[in-house]
């Protein structure tokens, strides 16, 4: 390996068990970000009601339902990093008897 091909290297993830994990966070970290924007997005709704005396009143509120939803969003990604994570311990394992 020549010093060129070694700096286009420098910082680079050399084995799969460290991709894998990397990719488990990356999963993680968008899948709470739309989780988020979710939230901010759909969770909040307006209900009209009307008043015989001051006529149509629009309210905005929080829906649960919304919020429970962008949660699960964040929670489903927090699963998959867990699997992610445990392929990647497999595969370190495996990496590790390979050098052997």
């Amino acid at each position: 390996m020549t010093i060129e091909e070694n700096k286009s290297n420098i910082g680079a993830v050399d084995s799969e068990s460290e991709n894998c994990k990397f990719i488990g966070h990356l999963v993680l970290a968008f899948s709470i970000a739309v989780g988020i924007l979710y939230i901010f997005a759909f969770g909040k709704v307006e209900t009209v009601r009307y008043s015989e005396y001051a006529g149509m009143i629009k309210e905005s509120s929080w829906s649960i339902v919304q919020i429970g939803m962008g949660v699960s969003v964040g929670l489903s990604g927090l699963f998959w990093w867990y699997i992610i994570q445990k392929i990647g311990s497999i595969l370190g394992y495996l990496e590790s008897i390979k050098k052997n």
